[in-house]
């Protein structure tokens, strides 16, 4: 994995100001060799001028263009500078700086891709730090993403490319890298090789471009997928309940079904689509789709607490006898929670 490294230690001085003279030392220390020739002190000296530098407020305009050029390539955590070798000793001194903290501080889309490409050809290209390049704002080139994502043949990814097409509206762009990869995307699918996100991505671009419930029902799915299903696209969930009667499903997959029943049955509104949102980060938090009946998890606990604070919470906005009854159902499923309200502290 690329590391990408800062110094601990932030002192006011150090923010306000870094010597020019220190940039000059450490671009000399690869001026005349490469840097795997250095020795393990000259490379924990470089990395702490560099370090520095990320942790001022020096800007590349106030170096020369070398030192400057150089700057920005540290910034961006080339693999070749920023390994720290353990025996150096730097590590003690030294922090990892994290892909989400570097695409912050991106102004352009032209430095948001240059992290793209250093971790795609370091082959550290995850879903996680891939929907952070795709989210920043600067990004809207989304040809270019698909095009060197199907390069590499990281065809799961595409299906985050297609989201975001659709979201900014470029539906031409979507339909085609759609209908490209619906194949491949569901043999990923079917094999089990499409992490929980992707899974959930890839539902809700066959609802939101194919626009019939028929084409997502003619679909096989197991426990853990139908659940998964709901969570993407909750306001479809009475078209999709009579799938439940395939599954065996869990206490807490049946009380979450009762939940989104209620919650699907009222008026589409900010109050509304805001318990479904709880709900479903309660379903996400505590692994709900995953959960079996044969396993007791603290997780099974804290999903019947949450669905209690969420009850009372839906108390305020909803028939108070509709609630009750969801509340009971809850209190039937799981006993524990009557006598042992220490759970809600876990």
């Amino acid at each position: 994995m690329i590391r990408f490294v800062r110094a601990f230690s932030r002192a006011p001085s150090v923010q306000r100001q870094l010597e020019k003279d220190e940039i000059a030392k450490a671009i000399n220390l690869l001026s005349s060799r490469s840097f795997d020739s250095v020795t393990s002190d000259e490379k924990a000296k470089y990395i702490n001028y560099f370090t520095r530098a990320l942790n001022s407020d020096i800007k590349p305009t106030k170096v020369s263009n070398v030192s400057a050029n150089h700057f920005s390539q540290s910034l961006l955590g080339l693999n070749s500078i920023l390994k720290v070798s353990p025996a150096s000793g730097t590590s003690d001194t030294l922090d990892p700086v994290s892909t989400k903290d570097l695409i912050s501080r991106c102004e352009t889309e032209e430095q948001v891709l240059e992290i793209f490409e250093t971790l795609l050809i370091a082959q550290d290209l995850s879903t996680s730090n891939f929907k952070l390049v795709l989210m920043n704002k600067h990004v809207k080139d989304m040809t270019y993403l698909n095009s060197r994502l199907d390069f590499m043949k990281l065809h799961n990814l595409k299906i985050l490319v297609c989201s975001r097409a659709l979201m900014l509206k470029d539906f031409k762009l979507a339909k085609e890298i759609f209908s490209d990869n619906i194949d491949q995307w569901l043999t990923l699918r079917d094999g089990d090789h499409l992490p929980k996100l992707l899974e959930k991505s890839l539902y809700q671009l066959i609802w939101k471009i194919n626009r019939d419930i028929n084409s997502l029902k003619s679909l096989t799915y197991t426990q853990r997928s139908y659940i998964l299903l709901l969570e993407s696209i909750p306001r479809q969930y009475h078209s999709l309940a009579s799938l439940s009667l395939n599954y065996t499903l869990t206490n807490n997959q049946q009380l979450f079904m009762e939940f989104l029943s209620l919650l699907v049955s009222q008026p589409v509104s900010a109050t509304s689509n805001k318990y479904i949102q709880q709900l479903i980060r309660l379903n996400v938090q505590n692994s709900i789709s995953s959960e079996t009946d044969n396993e007791m998890t603290i997780q099974k606990y804290r999903y019947i607490n949450g669905l209690l604070e969420l009850a009372e919470e839906m108390s305020k906005s909803y028939d108070g006898e509709l609630v009750n009854k969801l509340v009971m159902k809850v209190h039937e499923t799981d006993d524990v929670v009557l006598n042992e309200t220490v759970l809600r502290f876990i």
